[in-house]
């Protein structure tokens, strides 16, 4: 039986509306247009931790990709002038100590780092791993960020995870939504449509393609009839 049949009405209709807002207004980055290329693929996914994807593209454009293009050129650049180099993205004591460990594991290596072998490098856990997963290797496996976390709270009424990462509901819940087809485009979607649309605050429900059904957005509008500001 077609895995997307077996879904509910609510969650049939989340699936198709982010799919169609995806295909119009999917954003662009470096690690998307070549995603066919494991090193910007991973240092990408590393850098979005805690950092916005539009200054993460950025700063690979114009600083990081023109100083490193391999594990190899990491390995040899000393940890300070990695810590000068990735001062202006932020966490750039972290990050250099982090990826200085990372290269020095992955370079030279002649096989592909496996799906554990991922989760086992440094500062890297189960949304980099599942992130490059699929946008690399084109495996259909979920992700889940703070932002997907919210857009699912709001919709469905998930409860939040505190750890996110160990939360397996949450990534369970996502695995059951992902389409068999075209799940890399689908994640995308997801991504952008809850940074975008369901923002953290000021979430523009007034043009959300998913307001008709989603308990956020039908329970505030209960709340402002009826003069409660009470918020979900």
């Amino acid at each position: 039986m077609d895995r997307f049949t077996q879904l509910t009405q609510k969650e049939r209709f989340f699936v198709n509306k982010i799919v169609e807002w995806g295909m119009k207004n999917k954003r662009t980055f470096i690690w998307r247009e070549r995603n066919n290329d494991f090193f910007i693929v991973f240092v990408a996914e590393f850098f979005l931790r805690r950092t916005k994807s539009e200054t993460v593209d950025r700063f690979m454009r114009e600083i990081f990709l023109k100083e490193f293009r391999t594990f190899c050129d990491l390995a040899q650049r000393e940890e300070n002038e990695l810590k000068r180099i990735l001062k202006p993205l932020g966490l750039h004591n972290q990050r250099a100590a982090a990826l200085k460990k990372i290269s020095h594991l992955l370079y030279g290596v002649e096989k592909m780092p496996t799906y554990q072998e991922i989760l086992g490098l440094p500062h890297c856990g189960r949304y980099i791993a599942n992130a490059v997963e699929c946008f690399f290797y084109k495996r259909r496996r979920p992700i889940v960020d703070h932002n997907i976390q919210r857009l699912f709270h709001r919709f469905f009424s998930i409860p939040k995870a505190v750890e996110i990462h160990k939360a397996d509901y949450l990534w369970d819940f996502a695995e059951k939504l992902l389409p068999d087809d075209d799940f890399v485009n689908y994640n995308y979607y997801l991504l952008d449509f809850s940074a975008e649309v369901c923002k953290p605050s000021k979430p523009l429900c007034d043009i959300c393609p998913l307001a008709q059904m989603c308990n956020f957005y039908i329970n505030n509008k209960k709340s402002s009839v009826s003069g409660d500001d009470s918020h979900v």
